[in-house]
């Protein structure tokens, strides 16, 4: 098993963990996109060996990589039975806190573990090393537990995007930045600091999906674009753009729709962060899917393409220009 998120260095490099289990842990590898030869870079024993944390995504520089242990743990023979427990077949343990482990890429340095008060996440938006070189970023969407995997399940989201009322709402997660110090410093670290004020107000008090200009993964960044939440609702509905700097958001919206992961894509030789487009694959309030996009600086709809099929939900993908896709297949 592997992260579906692999991170691309700028020397071309892919990096990413798999898992080993039971009585495993975390190997992070770096790996040859031509030769697909793998050096591991850092392994990582799991604190419970028979009860290994869940870990969908992890953070990434040049010289850094940060896993992230949060206190959720699966139970094999639950799955295999067919058990639920706290989030699907999987233990909420919030006293335990989350592991937060600090990797040198270079080798120069051991491995680093902090701790934190517990908190959830699914998808990372982006890391950088700070200006002075004192502190690593990593910037997340945080939920305050693992309830989000209960509300993913078939029967919730058959209420349908607008909740009936008295529903339940698909449960909250802001986007927020977790501060790692690069210095010698104690093992414990404070908790994410959110980075949008009024996030329900501003409709991101559920964010998912966190993309960001490839060009900037790794370093400091502005903008990130993300699904989002149009309350009531018990799923995404909305795609949003978020300034970090300034906390400024700007909301899509198409009532009684889904809305996919985001990508953004690059305007070719172009200077500003967000001279680009992103692009979504949408559902609308009929069940049929179309191709969203929009212009990454304004906000605004550009163009609509209808589907000849629907689009399931939460699934990922990736964008490849054409030249890419030829040299792949």
């Amino acid at each position: 098993m592997q992260s579906p998120h692999p991170a691309v260095l700028s020397d071309g490099s892919l990096l990413n963990f798999s898992r080993t289990f039971p009585f495993g842990g975390a190997h992070l590898f770096k790996q040859d996109r031509v030769t697909l030869q793998r050096k591991e870079v850092a392994y990582i024993p799991d604190r419970h060996w028979l009860t290994p944390a869940w870990m969908h995504d992890f953070a990434a520089t040049d010289k850094h990589a940060v896993l992230i242990e949060q206190p959720l743990y699966m139970d094999f023979l639950a799955m295999l039975a067919g058990w639920e427990h706290d989030a699907l077949w999987m233990r909420w343990r919030p006293t335990e806190g989350c592991r937060v482990h600090l990797i040198t890429l270079d080798g120069s340095k051991p491995v680093k573990t902090f701790w934190t008060p517990a908190f959830s996440y699914i998808h990372i938006g982006n890391a950088f090393e700070s200006e002075d070189g004192r502190t690593l970023h990593v910037d997340l969407g945080v939920f305050k537990d693992a309830q989000i995997l209960n509300d993913l399940k078939l029967q919730p989201l058959r209420q349908g995007p607008e909740r009936p009322e008295g529903g339940k709402e698909i449960s909250p997660c802001t986007y927020q930045r977790l501060d790692i110090p690069l210095t010698g410093t104690g093992p414990f670290l404070q908790s994410p600091k959110p980075l949008v004020s009024d996030a329900a107000a501003k409709h991101v008090d559920f964010v998912d999906f966190p993309c960001v200009h490839p060009g900037y993964k790794g370093r400091y960044y502005r903008y990130v674009y993300v699904t989002c939440a149009v309350r009531p609702t018990n799923i995404a509905n909305a795609l949003a753009k978020i300034d970090v700097e300034t906390g400024e958001v700007k909301v899509w919206h198409k009532p009684g729709g889904v809305t996919g992961e985001p990508h953004f894509v690059a305007k070719p030789d172009a200077v500003a962060e967000d001279a680009g487009v992103v692009l979504s694959q949408c559902v609308d309030e009929t069940g049929s899917g179309f191709l969203l996009v929009l212009d990454a600086s304004t906000w605004t709809e550009l163009a609509c393409a209808q589907l000849p099929y629907g689009i399931p939900y939460r699934f990922h993908g990736v964008w490849l220009a054409k030249h890419t896709a030829r040299h792949a297949a």
